[in-house]
C-alpha cells in the first residue's frame, strides 16, 4: 500500500505506473509486452526516483483496439482548463501520442526513449 501511494503521488497524468515491486521476478513473469510501455514524462518534477520506474500501462493502445472514437477528444473534454489541473490532461494527451507512435516498441532493435 505504501508503494502504491507514493507511486501515485509521483504522477501528473491520467494513467497507471508500476511501482518498484514490479521488478521482482515473482510479480512480472508472463507479462505481455504489448500491455506496457516504457515512459517517464508523466512524473512530477519533485517525484522521488525510487517510485518512478518508467513502466506504465499502455491503456491508449487498448482503447485504439477496442473503440472507433479518438480518446484525445474524451480527455480534452474533461480538462477543466484550470492551471492546477490542466497539466494532468496535457501530459495524458502527450502520452496518448507517444503510445500511438511507439505501439511496437518491444519489436524495435534501437533503444526507445522513455518519452
Amino acid at each position: 500500500m505504501f508503494e502504491a501511494k507514493h507511486t501515485e503521488e509521483s504522477q501528473e497524468w491520467i494513467g497507471v505506473s508500476f511501482g518498484p515491486s514490479f521488478a521482482k521476478p515473482d510479480l512480472n513473469k508472463e507479462f505481455y509486452l504489448d500491455t506496457v510501455l516504457p515512459y517517464k514524462s508523466h512524473y512530477k518534477k519533485n517525484a522521488k526516483s525510487e517510485y518512478t520506474t518508467g513502466i506504465v500501462v499502455d491503456w491508449p493502445r487498448r482503447w485504439r483496439e477496442s473503440r472507433k472514437t479518438d480518446v484525445r477528444l474524451s480527455i480534452s473534454a474533461m480538462d477543466p482548463k484550470k492551471p492546477e489541473f490542466s497539466q494532468y490532461y496535457q501530459n495524458t494527451l502527450r502520452f496518448i501520442d507517444f503510445s500511438d507512435q511507439n505501439h511496437d516498441w518491444f519489436k524495435k532493435q534501437a533503444h526507445l526513449d522513455y518519452g
